[in-house]
């Protein structure tokens, strides 16, 4: 079914719920709740990765900082899954903390006021599979860093200019450039991601063999592209 282009969306259709999403994405997963303590999260990250030990206890003391945090492990013990959302003191300076987790799969940074320069340091999350950075400050720039990301199989860009301190645009700031590097993540099942992209653009799309599922937001995309991306891409469900 094709939606208006211009349309204005606070919160996907899929899943509806921000709590649900994050369930949906973890569902199939076995994990164990952890308290976030200096102790726990050193322990894991140095038994697991050949990390500078003054490095984690600095990644440990800037996540500590943070009132709302929720962690996950493995059955190993092993951090996999963490969620530092709507924090104004998450920067990239905490994104530049959190890749000291070595093993981590799903990361959430949702409303943070963060420009992305911090992932530069996530090359070292060779198992990151989900990362969602709605409503932030992420620009072509960062995809620079996220294109690095090949084992992704969910991402999350949209709504990434924020205007102030709750509020922002829901086209965010993707060009045409920012999605040809998204179009180089080989795994990605699910893209959620909003802009200034074009017809021309969204068509780089189609190299996303793997793809599932698919939002896409833009005042310069037509329907006659998305009718196009549908014709192109008949086995993914667009939202």
């Amino acid at each position: 079914m094709n939606r208006a282009v211009s349309q204005l969306r606070i919160f996907r259709a899929y899943p509806v719920n921000l709590a649900v999403r994050r369930e949906w994405t973890t569902r199939n997963m076995t994990t164990t709740r952890l308290s976030a303590t200096l102790i726990l999260i050193a322990t894991s990250v140095v038994a697991a990765c050949p990390v500078p030990v003054q490095d984690v206890a600095q990644a440990t003391q800037i996540l500590a900082h943070l009132r709302h945090r929720e962690m996950k492990a493995d059955v190993h013990g092993k951090i996999i899954y963490l969620d530092i959302s709507e924090q104004d003191k998450v920067t990239d300076d905490t994104l530049k903390a959190v890749s000291h987790l070595p093993h981590l799969k799903e990361f959430y940074a949702i409303w943070c006021p963060i420009n992305g320069d911090g992932l530069v340091h996530f090359i070292n999350l060779r198992e990151l599979e989900t990362l969602d950075l709605h409503a932030t400050h992420i620009d072509d720039r960062a995809l620079k860093h996220i294109a690095q990301l090949k084992t992704l199989k969910y991402l999350d860009l949209t709504a990434t200019s924020r205007l102030g301190p709750g509020k922002f645009d829901m086209y965010g700031a993707m060009t045409d450039e920012g999605l040809a590097l998204v179009a180089t993540l080989p795994n990605l099942e699910t893209l959620r991601i909003s802009g200034k992209f074009t017809d021309g653009g969204i068509k780089k799309l189609v190299e996303l063999k793997k793809l599932q599922r698919m939002e896409l937001n833009s005042h310069n995309v037509t329907p006659a592209g998305i009718q196009w991306l549908q014709n192109a891409m008949p086995e993914v469900a667009f939202e």
